[in-house]
Parts: C-alpha cells; sequence; structure tokens
C-alpha cells in the first residue's frame, strides 16, 4: 500500500462547501488516509479557482451534479494536475486507489475490467454497395462469473440497459457493454469497517451515497471521461434489485 504522504497524489485539494455531499466526501477521504487540504468557501468562487487551476478533468460531470464538492491532484510522473467534478467523481478517484490495493493484495486481476474485452462494433451497419443499412446497436454482454454470454443487437439483450445508456448526452459509441454485478441485498451484505460494499469478484466498490442511488434506481456514473479524442462512460444501475454495470467508450 502507497505511502500516506503520497497516498491519491500530491498537492491534493478538496473544493468544499457546506453541503452534505461536502461533508461525505471529507469522511470518504479520511477513511483512506489521502493527505488532503480543504479548500472551504461559497460555491461559485471555488468553481472558479477550479477553472483556474487550469487541472485536467478526469470525471467530467456529464449529468450535472453538483460541481462541489470536488478535487484536484497532482499524480507524480504526469505534467498537470487533475480534477475530479461531484462526489461521484471523488469517489471515482478513491475507488482506483481501492481497488489498485485489491491488485497488490492479489485479490484481483491486473486487468479487472473485463467488461472492456467486447469485440462487437457498436453502430455496425450493412452496405449493398450503394447505401448503408441502420446502426445494429451491438453490445457485448457478461454474466456474474464474468462469462461472455451474448454479442447482438441491444434490444436483443438478456439485460434491459438501452434506456439507462440513452442517459448520456453522448451518442456515437464504439464499444457497449454490460455485465451483471448480483443482487442488490447481497452487496450490501459485503461491507466493510469503512461502510463501502467491495464484491472482488466484479471488481465492483460501492460507497453509502451509491447504494442509496441505487435503491432509489438512480444511475451511478463510475467513469466520466471525455476529450477531443476520446469518451468512456461507465455506470452502476439497479433493475428490480439486480445491479448491472455499463461501459462505453468512444476513441478516434
Amino acid at each position: 500500500m502507497a505511502d500516506k504522504k503520497y497516498r491519491g497524489g500530491i498537492f491534493t485539494q478538496l473544493l468544499s462547501d457546506n453541503s452534505k455531499e461536502s461533508h461525505l466526501a471529507e469522511v470518504y477521504l479520511s477513511n483512506f488516509d489521502i493527505n488532503f487540504s480543504i479548500n472551504h468557501g461559497k460555491s461559485n468562487d471555488l468553481w472558479n479557482k477550479l477553472n483556474d487551476s487550469n487541472a485536467s478533468p478526469h470525471f467530467v460531470n456529464s449529468f450535472k451534479n453538483p460541481n462541489l464538492p470536488s478535487l484536484t491532484t497532482f499524480f507524480p510522473g504526469y505534467i498537470c494536475h487533475f480534477a475530479y467534478i461531484s462526489l461521484l467523481g471523488i469517489e471515482d478517484f478513491l475507488r482506483g486507489i481501492i481497488l489498485q490495493d485489491l491488485y497488490e493484495e492479489n485479490k484481483i486481476e491486473e486487468k479487472y475490467w473485463y467488461w472492456r474485452d467486447v469485440n462487437t462494433f457498436y453502430p455496425e451497419q450493412d452496405y449493398n454497395g450503394k447505401v448503408f443499412g441502420e446502426r445494429k446497436k451491438l453490445v457485448t454482454c457478461f454474466d456474474r462469473n464474468k462469462e461472455r454470454i451474448f454479442e447482438g443487437p441491444i434490444l436483443n439483450s438478456p439485460f434491459k440497459f438501452d434506456d439507462q445508456l440513452d442517459k448520456h448526452d453522448f451518442k456515437d459509441w464504439h464499444d457497449v457493454s454490460c455485465w451483471s454485478i448480483g443482487k442488490l441485498g447481497d452487496l450490501t451484505k459485503k461491507v466493510n469497517e469503512n461502510g463501502v460494499v467491495i464484491d472482488e469478484n466484479t471488481a465492483t466498490v460501492l460507497f453509502p451515497h451509491d447504494i442509496e442511488l441505487l435503491k432509489n434506481n438512480k444511475l451511478v456514473p463510475i467513469t466520466d471521461s471525455r476529450c477531443y479524442m476520446q469518451v468512456l462512460f461507465e455506470a452502476y444501475f439497479n433493475n428490480n434489485d439486480n445491479v448491472y454495470g455499463i461501459y462505453a467508450n468512444m476513441i478516434d
């Protein structure tokens, strides 16, 4: 496990207001031994400071949750600061640290993101020599045992997730998959001393805030990044008390 002095990067700063989400962010960061400073203030003032920092957004908050709390940090070996916008962004930051710890403890594989091993091409089209047919929207699905159980049109998928995918503002995906995680009730039994659910089999990490969102049938974004060459999105969702993951990626 990384030295606490450098755990999660250096010059790590939490931009925090008086919201419930900001309090949760402070608790989460403290529970996982992150060495961070706190900049309290009004939302607009702190948001301007975040923009002025020129930090590269690692979690961009596509779903327009409250921008504060947010986190900025610098990782040795990189040439810029990174920003994690919103409480969900800070959870993304911590989730990466937790999964790295599990890998170092030999509890998960290095390339744990099996759901990204996609051979289907979402916008595939037939071509008759003159015109292209409709996009097939091909997806891949994995069961809880990481087995590939479906490759085909999203509307024929054994997991209903087209409506969840449609919640993202970006539409021109290349790779799309869905994976089964397990019963929500079973997952909540795997809570650790910090109140975080960890399911090693599916490399799933759920914070208390995430559990509440899932219980209320809300989408839980866990990866939300975009730049001029790539858009990457991952999320958890609840369907009839079964939790699933969505992966969608576009790269030029």
